[in-house]
């Protein structure tokens, strides 16, 4: 029998990496704009957790060439940040104990490569069936996945829940290291939408 799958978003729900990454933007921005501009751009880039970097850098900058030095020093920060990502509480647990019951699928609006040497640095590729991630946005990656067998996608941002919407999937919201403002006056409008803190609470909020 086929086991029932499970989608993850990884900034925020894998690892406790969105403040880490805002950081990053900001420094790397800092590089080529003043210090002001720097910062609104960054708060800008963090408001729109879960949509790919190049998407949003390229759509907030008129001057491509700027977009393009921007996210290059970027994703080199953040190459020398994956070692020390740390998991969000009881991440690594979590996830063995869920790919004895379930097929983990990631969904993350960072770069597939960079992903992909997260997780193999980390020790969990092992756990998941499936990694997504830039330069496709979320809903283009699932675009040509099959969701028959799907019953829930765990996110931290407004976009993860739009996504789940796109699809009509059950959307899980994890709080405990979200960048999303204001999340619970938004998820007033969405009852049906449960809330967890962290990832630990996972196994039994499915099985409820």
């Amino acid at each position: 029998m086929s086991k029932k799958t499970v989608l993850l978003d990884v900034d925020g729900v894998i690892f406790d990496s969105n403040w880490v990454k805002e950081h990053n933007i900001i420094d790397a921005a800092k590089h080529f704009l003043p210090e002001k501009e720097a910062l609104q751009f960054g708060e800008y880039f963090s408001s729109l957790n879960g949509i790919p970097r190049g998407l949003k850098t390229r759509n907030y900058f008129e001057d491509q060439s700027l977009a393009n030095q921007i996210l290059a020093t970027y994703n080199r920060l953040n190459k020398e940040s994956l070692k020390n990502f740390q998991f969000t509480e009881k991440a690594f647990e979590t996830l063995q104990q869920l790919s004895n019951d379930y097929d983990l699928v990631a969904l993350s609006g960072a770069e597939h490569a960079e992903l992909l040497e997260l997780f193999s640095h980390k020790g969990i590729s092992d756990y998941f069936q499936s990694v997504f991630g830039g330069p496709a946005t979320k809903i283009e990656n699932l675009k040509s996945y099959d969701l028959t067998s799907t019953i829930c996608f765990v996110g931290d941002s407004k976009t993860d829940h739009e996504v789940a919407e796109e699809y009509n999937l059950p959307f899980i919201f994890m709080s405990g290291y979200t960048q999303f403002q204001n999340w619970e006056s938004y998820f007033d409008q969405f009852p049906e939408v449960k809330k967890i803190a962290f990832i630990s609470s996972l196994p039994h909020t499915i099985s409820s």
